[in-house]
């Protein structure tokens, strides 16, 4: 019988239901008291809680961290397709890929609701240190992150085609078939703020749609992997021994290069993008090969890098529910990255 997710802060801090999920990860446990260390409410809620365990009883890991969508309002209720898919990835991938992430002890999605919840380290009281989306990052990191994900997409490139990966699918695709926003809204959007860095080539909200469902294509033609598909600073946390990442929740099957083309561009400044944007894509295919002993050439890596920027793009230019100064600096640094690489054009250039 499965053990109902809760969806209220009350909920969530049962000392019942926690002594109930932590069965398989410590046999035997009873927990007398959870107590709320911290709560984080951005898109789903995060608790930082303590467990007290019986004493009397095997004891387990004290420090722990739960995120599910909670006490949410019905625009959070409509993202909570998010919150399964990234509780399937720490069910089946977080525990097992080779890479900093938090490890994670239970998560399940409830069969009624469908909303997930996870369970994992604190990293913070493990000494880690999140990010913020627009805080100086740095080659060096930059260097140490692209190798992380060399790690993922690594691992399970040719391997997530199978029933075990059906949770993840396409995100790219979702936004093909059903767009986050029309053209005309889209273009007003284009004509603000966001568009303010930015050349007309890369703001005409029509051509990007276009271009959007043959980049699609093209990823769905592709060697398959996993993806973050999410992977701007403000989704790293960062440790003695190097940066790693969290917020799955648009983890998905895809081409690796929309990760890598979204990454660079968003965490480091137009400038830093613009000088050594090759020398980590030349360390990403070396990271891949020392995984899997082949990697795809640096020609072919370079074209596919540069086609996929339209990804990242197209994330922000459509973000509404984030501070406007965040989406504008994302907009002009991957816009910008778009500009420097004429991505829609190497698009439309492609044969049908």
């Amino acid at each position: 019988m499965s053990i109902p997710v809760p969806t209220t802060v009350a909920g969530a801090l049962d000392p019942v239901w926690w002594t109930a999920i932590l069965q398989d990860a410590v046999p035997g446990c009873r927990i007398d008291r959870v107590e709320l260390v911290q709560t984080i409410r951005v898109v789903a809620s995060k608790l930082r809680v303590r467990l007290v365990y019986d004493p009397a009883g095997p004891t387990g890991p004290e420090a722990l961290c739960l995120k599910a969508f909670l006490d949410c309002d019905p625009y959070m209720d409509r993202l909570s397709f998010m919150s399964a898919i990234e509780a399937r990835f720490y069910a089946q991938v977080a525990n097992h890929v080779p890479m900093r992430v938090a490890r994670s002890p239970y998560a399940a999605v409830d069969p009624e609701s469908g909303l997930g919840l996870i369970v994992m380290d604190d990293l913070t009281a493990m000494g880690a240190r999140f990010m913020s989306s627009l805080e100086p990052y740095g080659v060096d990191r930059a260097r140490a992150s692209v190798g992380q994900l060399a790690a993922l997409h690594a691992t399970y490139a040719g391997k997530v085609d199978g029933p075990d990966f059906a949770w993840a699918g396409s995100i790219l695709q979702r936004m093909v078939a059903q767009p986050p926003i029309a053209d005309a809204p889209l273009q007003e959007l284009l004509d603000g703020e966001r568009g303010e860095a930015l050349s007309r080539d890369v703001l005409d909200a029509a051509r990007i749609g276009r271009a959007l469902r043959r980049m699609a294509e093209i990823d769905a033609s592709r060697p398959q992997t996993l993806r973050h598909g999410d992977c701007h600073a403000g989704n790293v946390f960062d440790t003695a021994q190097g940066p790693g990442f969290t917020d799955w929740q648009l983890v998905q099957r895809g081409h690796w290069a929309a990760d890598v083309a979204y990454h660079l561009p968003a965490v480091l400044t137009v400038e830093e993008a613009e000088a050594n944007e090759k020398a980590l894509i030349a360390h990403y295919l070396e990271c891949y090969q020392a995984a899997v002993g082949v990697a795809p050439s640096f020609d072919e890596a370079w074209d596919d890098y540069r086609r996929s920027i339209l990804y990242g793009y197209y994330l922000w230019i459509t973000t509404i529910r984030v501070d406007p100064p965040i989406i504008a600096e994302f907009c002009k640094r991957i816009g910008r990255a778009m500009m420097r690489h004429d991505t829609l054009g190497r698009i439309e250039a492609l044969p049908m």
